[in-house]
């Protein structure tokens, strides 16, 4: 079975080039290495506001 590429918060590496160079900007983890967004706002803050 082959390894989830999504990327986990206590990640220390990009789960697509490996590099460790990851940076929170405006609300989205990026790898500054391939420039792949990790993760967004929804995925930051827990989802989608309930109301």
């Amino acid at each position: 079975m082959a390894a989830d590429p999504r990327f986990h918060a206590d990640a220390e590496s990009c789960p697509v080039c490996g590099s460790p160079n990851l940076q929170e900007i405006r609300c989205k983890v990026i790898c500054l290495n391939c420039r792949t967004i990790l993760q967004s706002g929804a995925d930051l803050d827990g989802g989608a506001l309930q109301g």
